[in-house]
C-alpha cells in the first residue's frame, strides 16, 4: 500500500492545489489507519466462507475505488504550475 501512494504522490502534485492535496492526503492517510484497524474485524469472519470470499471483497472494493476515483475533478487542467508566476 505505501508503494502506491508513493507512486501517486508525484501525480498529485502535479495536478491538485495545495489545499485539495492536503485535505486528501491527511485523509488518505487517516483511512489508511481506520482501515488497518478494522481489517481483522472484516477478513477472518469472511474466512469462514471461504479464501475465494476474501479476494471477491478485495476486487469489489478495488472497482468501486477505481471507479469513483475518475470523478475526482482536476482543478489544475489547462493552468501553469511554474511557482516563478505566482504573485506573492
Amino acid at each position: 500500500m505505501k508503494l502506491c501512494f508513493q507512486m501517486l504522490y508525484p501525480f498529485t502534485t502535479e495536478s491538485f492545489g495545495t489545499l485539495n492535496r492536503t485535505i486528501g492526503f491527511g485523509f488518505c492517510s487517516a483511512m489508511g489507519r481506520i482501515g488497518a484497524t478494522i481489517m481483522p474485524y472484516i477478513i477472518f469472519p469472511l474466512l469462514e466462507f471461504g479464501n475465494f470470499a476474501v479476494f471477491l471483497s478485495f476486487v469489489t472494493v478495488s472497482i468501486l475505488g477505481s471507479f469513483l476515483s475518475h470523478l475526482v475533478p482536476n482543478d489544475t487542467l489547462g493552468k501553469s504550475l511554474d511557482s516563478s508566476k505566482i504573485r506573492q
